[in-house]
């Protein structure tokens, strides 16, 4: 857990008293994908709540919901984009990381895609990650439009899609994700069990083979 200070991200040119409104999204912090209204106030998220709408949630939302303003606000965030400088590899290389901007990101990235798709479409391995399950949709809709059938899904955790995940479902309802930087975490709370009420049940394949092992 890091230490924030929201204030320090304000970068709204909104006229103060004028900007205090909830906006409507969804949490990103695990497999439920609960949504969530966000509470906005001169351009500052100052709290995270369940959204009463929500067919799934109804307006709950765990502890690890409500504090994703600590996630949003984390000074060690990064917020730009970078350029490793360092071609060289191995532990004891520094990157050289170098902050580039947006349009310079973007530009480099549309000519290296523009390259490929050129010369062959499925040179281009497309993956994500399995947390953020909204982005399922445009990464298959990008990779069809690009042509490649080359699409990857990597979990959350260094034990997603082998046995440990699967076993630890079924037993406990626990979890073993290391996701904290150690190197910059003050403190962190590991429960026993899983303690997310507004997660939805787990879907027909899953409860199958969790009843398949089970027997």
């Amino acid at each position: 857990m890091n230490v924030f200070n929201p204030q320090q991200f304000n970068a709204s040119t909104t006229e103060p008293g004028k900007d205090d409104v909830w906006v409507p999204s969804n949490c990103a912090l695990c497999y439920g994908t609960c949504s969530i209204l966000a509470h906005r106030v001169d351009g500052v998220v100052v709290k995270i709540e369940g959204n009463p709408e929500s067919a799934v949630g109804k307006g709950r939302l765990c502890g690890k919901g409500v504090s994703g303003i600590m996630t949003h606000y984390d000074p060690n965030r990064l917020r730009y984009p970078m350029r490793r400088t360092n071609p060289k590899k191995g532990l004891h290389e520094d990157p050289g990381w170098k902050r580039i901007s947006w349009e310079e990101a973007l530009d480099e990235i549309t000519t290296v895609l523009k390259k490929v798709r050129a010369d062959d479409p499925r040179k281009l391995v497309v993956q994500r990650t399995t947390t953020v399950t909204a982005s399922r949709v445009p990464f298959h809709t990008f990779a069809t439009a690009f042509g490649t059938p080359n699409f990857s899904v990597s979990g959350g955790g260094m034990h997603c899609g082998n046995g440990a995940h699967l076993i630890s479902g079924i037993m406990p309802r626990g979890r073993s994700c290391p996701t904290s930087n150690i190197a910059i975490t003050r403190f962190s709370l590991a429960l026993p069990r899983d303690t997310r009420p507004a997660t939805p049940p787990a879907p027909t394949w899953a409860r199958r083979r969790m009843r398949a092992c089970a027997a």
